[in-house]
């Protein structure tokens, strides 16, 4: 196991997150994570939230939203930055 599931999962454990798979990390540190059961999550590290996505479809869904593409992007912060 990776030092990243070694420390989520060490971090998260208590809300009962056993993360065997890291499948993207945004440029802010969230991260897309699926458990061996298949069910995947989304870990906004920033505002300390787990969000259960379910399988892998749901989670392209989740995925495919707007507002989740600029939360994951960090588009507003970016065009703060460029101001």
């Amino acid at each position: 196991m990776s030092d990243v599931l070694l420390a989520v999962n060490k971090g998260w454990n208590w809300c009962g997150l056993n993360a065997t798979t890291v499948h993207a990390v945004s440029p802010m540190g969230h991260l897309l994570l699926s458990d061996d059961e298949g069910c995947f999550y989304y870990l906004d590290t920033d505002g300390m939230e787990l969000t259960p996505l379910g399988d892998e479809d749901a989670a392209k869904v989740h995925f495919a939203k707007e507002e989740t593409q600029d939360i994951w992007q960090a588009t507003a912060l970016v065009e703060g930055a460029r101001q």
